[in-house]
């Protein structure tokens, strides 16, 4: 139950908790047998500007999680992924954005979604990357 801790800090007088990102029902300490009954409320109920708190912590939270994620998939894929290589798989790579060559793909598309068929209105239209060529692909509406 690491969610309850997460908004803890140490003081000069103890242990503080400040729900500054987000809140909860259950109690600090519970069964893991109640966690599991599917009567157990499990919602956590994001606070006002709990985004921008996010984006404040983005510098320590995102390579504490990316570690816990690659750890994660590394110990269920040992057989299939190359462990030295997992980190930069999962997080390595840039994402370059496709904007630019969206009208010469409707141009190549002759206007249609590749998908469906259907026309494709220029600004409701997104680039995919399927199989090893990128194509024009309807966003549902």
């Amino acid at each position: 139950m690491p969610l309850p801790k997460l908004q803890r800090f140490s003081t000069s007088a103890g242990t503080k908790e400040v729900r500054f990102l987000y809140d909860y029902s259950w109690p600090d300490e519970v069964p893991e047998a109640r966690i599991r009954s599917a009567s157990f409320d499990d919602t956590l109920y994001m606070q006002l500007g709990a985004g921008e708190w996010l984006v404040r912590l983005a510098g320590v939270l995102r390579p504490i999680v990316q570690q816990r994620w690659a750890s994660f998939v590394a110990d269920r894929s040992r057989d299939v992924v190359d462990v030295a290589y997992l980190d930069d798989f999962l997080f390595g790579s840039t994402r370059a954005s496709l904007a630019r060559v969206r009208a010469p793909l409707l141009d190549a598309q002759g206007g249609s979604c590749f998908y469906c068929g259907m026309p494709a209105r220029p600004s409701g239209a997104e680039v995919e990357v399927t199989g090893f060529e990128p194509a024009i692909s309807t966003t549902p509406t």
